[in-house]
């Protein structure tokens, strides 16, 4: 079973930004980029990760209504040479 099947089975609550939902890592990237991408004029980015899982959740975040930044299209980038590492590129 892939794990979009495993995540789809066990719905959850919509995640907001709120330490409940969120680490406090994340809750300061969301700021960062917020903050880069919305008042700073910042159109593009990258966000180093050692997980894999790290930056495919990342980009789900990102993709849900109540945790999208305005002007963020992200994908993700994986490293062939290393089974872990990822780049998540917005």
């Amino acid at each position: 079973m892939a794990l979009k099947d495993v995540l789809m089975a066990h719905a959850q609550p919509a995640v907001t930004r709120i330490k409940k939902h969120l680490s406090t890592k994340v809750l300061h990237l969301l700021d960062l980029l917020e903050r880069s991408f919305t008042l700073d004029g910042v159109n593009r980015a990258i966000v180093f990760v050692e997980q894999r899982y790290t930056a495919i959740l990342l980009h789900d975040l990102l993709q849900q209504p109540e945790t999208r930044i305005p002007g963020v299209m992200a994908t993700i980038l994986v490293r062939t040479s290393c089974p872990t590492n990822a780049l998540f590129v917005l």
